[in-house]
């Protein structure tokens, strides 16, 4: 009953259209509609082999400017990477190398029967799909585009060789998601481009090639439906993964139909996931990044269209984004470049990180968000984010000039301030510590990702002192099946240990707890230093959660959480128990008297919490194991996942007061330098 009526709810929140389209696509699992060869379109026989001749959509960047914009060491790094793969190693996730693995294990079922749970999967699936998408190929491609080292090429060859005997077509858990396929084939055509540009590529190699991309685009538009549903990352990926197939294969019969419905739905995608501050639907840093790859992607075929001067393009029209696509792509540009440290040129861990690097185009670390904004800020904005630096390279990759004047360097004073619920109104700064803190206000419009309003981001000097811990795994035994997405895990304020919103499922929360600013303070510089905001996640127990971020005049932070109740609250008289949490870096560390005191990199942080009520229950718990204080905790707690499928300690320090409302708590952070 309980299950039914969740689901009755979940319509109700989602909508009627998600909701039937999801219908749809489960009637046709289940129906074995989709086991039905035909609707596949994999036979090649009867079309003509030239229908898979490869064509040229993109231009390579010079090898000049690549070698200008990275030092020795940087190429010396492609290159180990590179020799990594060929050792058969694979670095995924942004981690640390582990073997590549592209043969699943047999016996191979079709997709569905994976889908369906008919067929097992052994172990977490983003770890087997991961190295299918061919991330690995963009490494052998820069090494051999600037050594010219014939070993890539040859390795590249043979791991798809390897890859295309072992999964054939919609056998196999990598035909799953029409999304994976829409990745694989987008690496696929890039790789030809850089593997060809030396030297005439084989041409049984190349039909080969291009037959596997007809393969790919063909699984991507019968379960559009699905991407549809989900009206996310899914459906722009793979609607860029059709405009990628029927440009590379303008000759295929059916590159007419990819590219009609692939450049509907990305400019469709754009236009209703990017709100009109830039915030994409996903309410992710990393789901964010990979909008805007994709974006810059397009762009790129779009440049080549307009420069291309031979007749191959011909039977497939040009592609455009609309201008409402652009607009959203620089306000989703901006968006970004208002939570990235400048000093590090990394971001809050804020919603589902899962790892996704669609084009890895660059030495930086996976944590470092400078490549992908140089490059947006250049092509979308036509500024600088950065100065010039080893994170050009993948602008360059993107076609993107660099030679852009320095007074065009973009100083982050971004003119969507003004707006409400952007980026940049949750952004507060304190030049005094030289520090500055995101406060998550979100609006919610679609399916949140993890249950963490008025949670609190601190930056200091280029370190993160209060952390997201992010996501790290997907598909794991419990407790690790998505648990950092819960409101515990954030450093907000949980009541009766109750998330704010209603857990209906591992990637679904019902009830959304909703936002708005209460009151907000600018200083003589036009920066936020003070923002007053409160959710409403726990009305349905009577309490209404206001927190306000303060940066102070000595340097010090003061955050105020006001507990207080509602008219909806049936006994005044009630006791609840909050719960203040805070997740901090992993530091030596000492507890007196409540008072928590870390010696971080940077210098010394103190952390107070304080309240009218006397009883107070700390714990402090470090990767999942309780250092200090009483009580049930949980493993999850004291980890924090920098990307996914791997995590590292933190600190996490909790006060609980048992009270009845109204309540008032309050944390003071203070710094002192070494």
């Amino acid at each position: 009953m309980k299950r039914t009526l969740l689901s009755i709810k979940a319509v109700q929140q989602i909508g009627l259209k998600p909701s039937f389209l999801l219908l749809c696509y489960r009637l046709g699992l289940y129906s074995g509609f989709f086991d039905i060869p035909i609707i596949w379109g994999n036979s090649s026989r009867g079309i003509d082999k030239n229908a898979f001749q490869l064509s040229p959509i993109i231009s390579l960047p010079e090898k000049e400017k690549l070698n200008n914009c990275l030092n020795q060491q940087d190429i010396e790094q492609i290159c180990d990477e590179a020799d990594e793969i060929l050792n058969g190693k694979v670095r995924l996730f942004g981690g640390e190398a582990v073997d590549l693995i592209l043969e699943p294990l047999p016996p191979l079922h079709n997709w569905t029967e994976y889908e369906t749970r008919k067929a097992p999967i052994n172990g977490d699936v983003k770890s087997i799909w991961e190295p299918a998408r061919f991330g690995w190929a963009y490494t052998l491609a820069r090494a051999f585009y600037l050594t010219g080292d014939e070993k890539y090429r040859l390795a590249f060859w043979q791991l798809t060789e390897v890859f295309l005997k072992a999964n054939p077509p919609y056998k196999g858990p990598q035909w799953m998601s029409a999304q994976e396929a829409a990745f694989r084939l987008i690496s696929l055509v890039f790789a030809w481009h850089v593997f060809s540009s030396l030297k005439s590529a084989d041409i049984s190699q190349s039909i080969t090639l291009g037959k596997a991309i007809a393969v790919h685009a063909n699984r991507i538009p019968p379960t559009m439906i699905y991407a549809r549903a989900q009206n996310n990352n899914h459906l722009i990926s793979e609607a860029a993964g059709l405009i990628t197939a029927a440009l590379a294969l303008p000759r295929h019969p059916n590159a007419e139909r990819w590219i009609k419905i692939g450049e509907y739905w990305f400019n469709r995608g754009l236009e209703e996931q990017i709100d009109h501050q830039g915030c994409f639907i996903q309410q992710s840093t990393n789901y964010h990044r990979l909008m805007l790859q994709l974006a810059l992607w397009i762009n790129l075929l779009i440049k080549y269209q307009d420069s291309a001067k031979n007749s191959e393009i011909a039977p497939v029209r040009k592609i455009c984004l609309t201008e409402e696509s652009q607009q959203k792509l620089q306000a989703a540009t901006y968006w970004l470049m208002s939570l990235v440290d400048q000093i590090s040129g990394r971001c809050p861990n804020l919603g589902p990180n899962d790892g996704a690097y669609f084009q890895p185009l660059c030495v930086n670390p996976f944590t470092d968000y400078r490549p992908i904004l140089q490059a947006s800020s250049k092509v979308f904005l036509r500024k600088l984010a950065f100065n010039k630096g080893n994170w050009d390279e993948m602008s360059l990759w993107y076609g993107a000039d660099t030679d852009f004047p320095e007074e065009k360097k973009n100083n982050l004073r971004l003119n969507n301030a003004s707006q409400p619920w952007s980026a940049a109104t949750q952004v507060i700064k304190n030049p005094i510590s030289q520090s500055w803190v995101y406060l998550r206000i979100a609006a919610f419009k679609n399916r949140p990702g993890h249950a963490d309003q008025l949670h609190v981001d601190l930056w200091r000097q280029g370190e993160n002192i209060t952390l997201d811990a992010g996501s790290y795994k997907y598909n794991d035994a419990f407790p690790w099946n998505n648990a950092l997405s819960k409101t515990a895990i954030h450093n907000t304020i949980t009541i009766n240990g109750l998330d704010q919103m209603t857990p209906a499922g591992k990637f679904l929360w019902l009830d959304w707890a909703q936002t708005k600013i209460v009151d907000a303070e600018k200083s003589n510089d036009n920066d936020f230093s003070r923002i007053s905001a409160e959710h409403d996640g726990y009305r349905k127990i009577g309490i209404l959660h206001r927190r306000s971020v303060s940066a102070e005049k000595d340097g010090s932070w003061l955050i105020n959480d006001q507990l207080l109740p509602t008219q909806t609250l049936k006994k005044p008289e009630k006791k609840f128990s909050f719960r203040i949490h805070w997740l901090l870096c992993d530091a030596p560390w000492r507890l007196e008297n409540g008072n928590l005191f870390l010696s971080t990199q940077k210098g010394k942080v103190t952390l107070k919490i304080s309240c009218e009520i006397q009883e107070c229950n700390y714990q402090l718990v470090r990767a999942g194991e309780l250092l200090a204080g009483e009580g049930d905790f949980s493993p999850t707690w004291g980890w924090v996942s920098p990307h996914y499928s791997y995590k590292i300690p933190a600190i996490s320090f909790s006060a609980t007061y048992i009270a009845k409302p109204p309540v008032l708590i309050s944390t003071k952070i203070e710094f002192q330098n070494d």
